[in-house]
Formats: C-alpha cells, structure tokens, sequence
C-alpha cells in the first residue's frame, strides 16, 4: 500500500512545482497575533520570505553546475526566467530543456521545476545553506535570470516596452489602425479578467484539495485506496488548469496587471500549502 502512496506524490510532485509566489500580509500578521506556538509550514515560510527578500541580489546563470546559497547565490527571493535558449544543431525538434533543483543543507530535495520555452518563469524562496541544481539536455546554449522582486518588474516593464516599439514599427498609423485600437485595447481588458476568474477557480480547487488531504490525515480511517484515487482524480484536474495558465503567462499574459499577479501568487502560495498536506498523509491506507 505504501507504494501507491509514494508513486501518486512522486508522479504529482515532480510536476506540479510551477509559478510563483508573493507573501500576503495579512497571513503574516493573523499568524502572529496570539497563534499557536506550533505555526504551519506556509506561514513559517512567508515570514521567512519577508525576511529573506531584500538581500537577493539578481544574477545570470549560463552553465549547469552546483550553486550554494549564501555563497554563490545571495539568499532571497528570486524569478528564474529562462530569458535566452539556442538549441543545438542536433536537437532539430527543439526537445531540449533546463532544470532547476533546489536541496537543503543536508542534500534533502525540496523542490524542482522545468525550462523549455523562453521567457518562462518561476518564483523560488532561496535560504542560507541550500543548494540550486542547473541541468540541461540536447547541450543548448541559454541564459537563466535570477532576478529579486524589483529587478523582475523592470524586467517585465521593459518586455512591455519592446513588445509595443516592436508592433509600432510593424504597423502605418493610419485609419484602420486607430479604429481598430479601441477594440484591441477592449479584448485585453477581457482577457485580464477571465485569467484573474481562471486564477480564482484554481485557487478554490487547491483549497478543496487541501482540506481533503489534512481530513485524511486527522482521520486515517477515512484514507483508503479508492479514496486516495478519487483525490488523485482530483489533483490532475489541477495540474491541467495550472498548466493551462503557466501556457498563458509564459505566452504573455500580463503579471504587472496586480490583481492577476497577486491571484498568481496565491495559487503558488496554496500550492505549497497542498504538497506539505501531502507529506504529512498516514504511511499506509486503511483496510
């Protein structure tokens, strides 16, 4: 029984590390108002990125290797965007990838993800003492960005401003094109607003799927197989909607929009929040 368990987290954690995340002041300080003395681990973690966050420095990476915290990456919070990727001339199909582990001081994994389309993105709370894996595959040449909180903003700003000297260049002012700008400017105002109501839904998803995972865990009785399937049912439906939205940010969506990027934030918050659930499951099913 102990290996459909450990199977469905592997299969569900080593894909599921997407996006990223910005602390929410008000958890911080209902956390701190007369709480238990035994906080829960999303809390520890934001307040430890309040407090990690003004010391990172951003940096490039252009070579696989180990980098430790505190050593040759400044602890923080960082934005790892893959901003520059050159395939090899073998890799015809473009399959070629680059990964990013990150280890605590005793070499225990705590988490991962995957760069394969550029400008793609991901937030990651790096401490004292931890240990960032960069791998790749097909041997391509890149460039990933480490960037803090106000280097990733002047960073998606000056993406906005190419992307509007790019289309004025490409395009005659003439009468069409003024026609049609109210239109344009309409149907990204309504794209804003169904990806904020997409970042809402998934938001709630991970709150079911939370508080169904803690039951299990203050009632093993309840934690039986057929359960853990349907829950496992459950969190591909997940995976699907958050792999539907990481396709719209890397595509270009707008994070400096606040509302999306704090929704943004929240589901990589809650997501966190699901995979500590998770480890913390009984070890065996009930009969």
């Amino acid at each position: 029984m102990k290996k459909w368990k450990k199977l469905g987290m592997v299969v569900f954690c080593s894909i599921v590390l997407v996006g990223c995340s910005n602390d929410d002041k008000s958890s911080e300080e209902s956390s701190t108002s007369n709480t238990k003395t035994s906080q829960t681990p999303v809390e520890s973690s934001t307040a430890e990125s309040e407090k990690t966050t003004d010391s990172a420095v951003s940096i490039d990476i252009f070579s696989t290797g180990e980098y430790i915290v505190g050593t040759d990456i400044q602890p923080g919070a960082y934005y790892a965007v893959l901003d520059a990727i050159e395939f090899a001339d073998y890799d015809s199909e473009k399959n070629a990838y680059i990964t990013v582990d990150v280890f605590d001081d005793k070499d225990e994994y705590i988490s991962d993800e995957m760069f394969s389309s550029l400008k793609s993105k991901h937030r990651f709370i790096l401490k004292e003492g931890q240990k960032v894996v960069f791998d790749d595959n097909y041997s391509p040449t890149w460039t990933m960005k480490l960037l803090n909180e106000e280097d990733f903003k002047k960073y998606n700003n000056n993406l906005d401003s190419e992307t509007n000297q790019t289309s004025e260049s490409s395009s005659s002012v003439n009468e069409k094109t003024i026609e049609e700008t109210p239109e344009k400017t309409e149907k990204s105002s309504e794209s804003s607003s169904d990806f904020s109501e997409q970042l809402e839904e998934l938001n709630k998803l991970y709150d079911d799927l939370t508080d169904k995972v803690k039951n299990f865990s203050k009632n093993p009785d309840t934690y039986t197989l057929t359960a853990y399937l349907e829950m496992q049912s459950e969190m591909n439906v997940s995976l699907a909607k958050l792999t539907d939205i990481t396709s719209e940010t890397n595509g270009g969506s707008d994070l400096s929009n606040k509302e999306a990027f704090d929704l943004y934030n929240t589901v990589i918050e809650k997501q966190t929040e699901l995979m500590l659930a998770l480890s913390e499951l009984p070890n065996e099913f009930a009969e």
